[in-house]
């Protein structure tokens, strides 16, 4: 019997009857780098980039790269927050060339021109080089002919390929295959970053034209054959051994403070606030030489859309069992998201931690304030509350799919407040062999029972456009829009004997809660960790069906939100008021005043009949 297998490996892409998943890119952004315009093209010591200030690599340093991947989530066990990814897509994770099955040159980063002759001389021996790097990473695994190499450019203005093992006669450069994954000694199951360090002696380096080079060889049809690398620093007065900073360091992004959940309705959220009240998980690295540690605090803020800070969840809060050179998990105070804002349709919020290290504002030898090992001491996350629930965290690093014709593929929602499910939102990455046009079967079940009744939608014949950035949701308008309640399986039903990619977030793990079916039987999935980018979308809430009429705007009332009374312009012969589980509320009205004191805060329904219309507004009780 075949079965709706998710494989980690894109074998081939004429399988039929395999499911697949492959690597998938997070989305960048050239806002932020483009908030600093060079004034000069020819750059000096020290050059630094941990890649934590900007969502590319600082364009301050590298002239080229700007199909390098910078994510805040694709390394295991990271020096810092963010890594540079090299792999075989571009910025818009499409490949460079889905046809070529060789290995060739593919990202690359390349710094701006480096004036070595500003270095004293009695310094140029003592110019180093030194980046942390990792196989694979959440990425796809670099097949034994696959490289990451480095190279500088000469005064010929020739690249010289560097050998990065000088005192190993059997290694060269950064080659692929088992032996690229380094493992944590301490736990030999955690892939680690190793650091190496390389001179930039030799004179024929010592120019005005010297270039840092770093090249990804490998497969140009996908996001395949990942390398990473962090924290490349370049300076005089270091030597082999200079493999400690005075830095400490933010590793990964926060987790959510929903718990389960990266977004939920506003509203939903309201009725359940008390199930969602959680902590933010975080993690810290210290770079410094083994030793007697500095005691480190961290905070934590609540910030909301226009950048007011609304609460400080941490102050001055010990990060306990802190030790050099190791990494240190700690997490927040309860975040009560409702105890700072009034809730809306939409509700924006950030929140942002930081580490107090007083690490220094400049990089040792920098010549201005621009270099500074503060920049990787805070993480933030920006969270929305609006009309859907996502597990993911709205980055895929991989695609899953299954490729058989009549396969179906859900994933299991709770939802904790009755409403009217009107959308569906899926991640169609761009990656072969997926192709436009492909149909699917939308899906909305009650239980995977297989019965009529189970069945809530079954929309036919919608046609996959694949995402056009990075990241982007295809949301598809259900011509049937059940109300709904508990739990529901949400995805599709392919139509065609080719892989169907989806994104498949792997910082989150909700792959319990995806279940495959190519015959009678499902199957829950148990191989593939990670959760599927498919959500479920809500449009106005639930109502009575009496209720449910055309909408005039001769009616409104206010304040809104409002406390205690509400006032209603308009003539109206009737008023009901609903809260949002359908549930009707006891009204006390004296003309055209209601008084909502005696309810609960929240967000109401007012339904207010005529003999010409039925009028709903929505307001919220303070």
């Amino acid at each position: 019997m075949i079965r709706p297998l998710l494989f980690i490996l894109l074998t081939s892409f004429s399988l039929g009857l395999n499911a697949q998943l492959i690597v998938k890119p997070l989305q960048k952004s050239n806002k932020e780098s483009q908030s600093r315009q060079l004034t000069d093209t020819t750059i000096t010591l020290p050059i630094y980039d941990d890649f934590s200030r900007y969502s590319t690599p600082d364009p301050n340093v590298w002239e080229f790269g700007g199909t390098v991947l910078v994510s805040p989530s694709a390394g295991i066990n990271p020096p810092t927050i963010n890594v540079a990814v090299f792999d075989g897509v571009n910025e818009l994770g499409a490949p460079y060339n889905d046809n070529n099955f060789i290995t060739t040159a593919t990202d690359s980063l390349i710094t701006f021109p480096i004036a070595m002759s500003q270095v004293p001389v009695n310094k140029r021996n003592s110019i180093y080089l030194s980046f942390f790097w990792q196989a694979k990473g959440l990425g796809e695994m670099p097949d034994p002919a696959d490289s990451l190499t480095l190279h500088f450019l000469n005064s010929d203005s020739v690249w010289i390929n560097q050998d990065l093992y000088p005192d190993d006669l059997l290694k060269h450069g950064l080659v692929g295959g088992e032996e690229a994954l380094n493992y944590d000694s301490e736990d030999t199951t955690q892939l680690v970053f190793q650091q190496l360090i390389v001179p930039i002696t030799n004179e024929e380096y010592h120019h005005d034209n010297f270039r840092i080079k770093f090249q990804n060889y490998g497969s140009s049809q996908g996001p395949f054959d990942s390398w990473l690398i962090d924290y490349v620093y370049v300076n005089y007065d270091r030597g082999p051994d200079s493999l400690f900073y005075e830095d400490r360091a933010m590793t990964k992004p926060p987790s959510s403070p929903f718990g389960e959940f990266y977004a939920i309705p506003f509203d939903h959220f309201l009725d359940t606030a008390e199930l969602f009240a959680g902590t933010i998980d975080m993690e810290s690295f210290t770079l410094v030489r083994p030793g007697i540690p500095d005691p480190l605090n961290y905070y934590v803020e609540v910030i909301d859309s226009t950048g007011t800070v609304v609460d400080q969840v941490n102050i001055d809060t010990e990060v306990a069992g802190i030790s050099n050179n190791a990494r240190n998990q700690f997490e927040s105070n309860e975040i009560r998201i409702d105890d700072y804002f009034t809730f809306d349709d939409t509700l924006t919020f950030e929140i942002k931690a930081y580490l107090d290290t007083q690490d220094s504002l400049n990089i040792p030898n920098a010549n201005s304030s621009y270099y500074s090992y503060r920049y990787n001491d805070t993480i933030s996350h920006q969270y929305t509350m609006e009309r859907y629930y996502a597990y993911d965290d709205g980055t895929a690093e991989f695609a899953a799919g299954i490729s058989i014709s009549e396969g179906r593929l859900v994933i299991a929602y709770p939802i904790h407040s009755r409403d009217t499910l009107t959308h569906i939102d899926i991640n169609f990455p761009q990656i072969v062999p997926g192709e436009q046009g492909d149909q699917l079967d939308i899906l909305v079940l009650k239980d995977l029972s297989g019965s009529e009744e189970s069945e809530l939608v079954i929309q036919e014949d919608f046609k996959i456009s694949q995402a056009a950035t990075i990241n982007q949701f295809t949301r598809i308008k259900l011509k049937k829009q059940p109300i709904v309640e508990d739990t529901i399986y949400i995805g599709f039903e392919q139509k065609v004997n080719r892989y169907v990619p989806v994104g498949l977030d792997k910082n989150t793990d909700f792959s319990r809660r995806v279940y495959t079916r190519i015959d009678e039987e499902w199957e829950q999935n148990l191989s593939v960790p990670g959760t599927l980018m498919i959500r479920p979308v809500f449009g106005t809430p639930f109502l009575p069906v009496s209720v449910q009429n055309p909408v005039f705007e001769s009616i409104s009332l206010y304040p809104n939100p409002a406390s205690s009374l509400i006032t209603v312009n308009g003539q109206f012969d009737e008023v009901k008021i609903y809260d949002l589980r359908g549930i009707e509320q006891v009204v006390q009205q004296q003309g055209n005043q209601i008084d909502i004191s005696y309810f609960s805060s929240g967000i109401y329904i007012a339904v207010f009949t005529t003999s010409e219309e039925i009028r709903t507004i929505r307001f919220v009780k303070q």
